[in-house]
């Protein structure tokens, strides 16, 4: 996942802010739902770690859902 992050970095960096912004959203959409399936099965701490970064806007709002 953190690969894919990084690959989109660097391959939107020649193209508009617009765009740029369109394709890490669309990276977040795809990997949310993953992520919480990671945090669901660590349960306990990470859980809690993750209701609190989405209690204070630190996530992309596709990890909010």
């Amino acid at each position: 996942m953190t690969w894919a992050y990084t690959r989109q970095h660097y391959r939107s960096s020649n193209k508009t802010k617009e765009v740029q912004e369109q394709e890490l959203e669309d990276l977040h959409k795809y990997y949310a739902p993953d992520m919480l399936r990671i945090i669901l099965r660590m349960r306990g701490y990470y859980i809690k770690a993750a209701q609190m970064c989405a209690g204070i806007d630190m996530l992309p709002e596709a990890y909010d859902t």
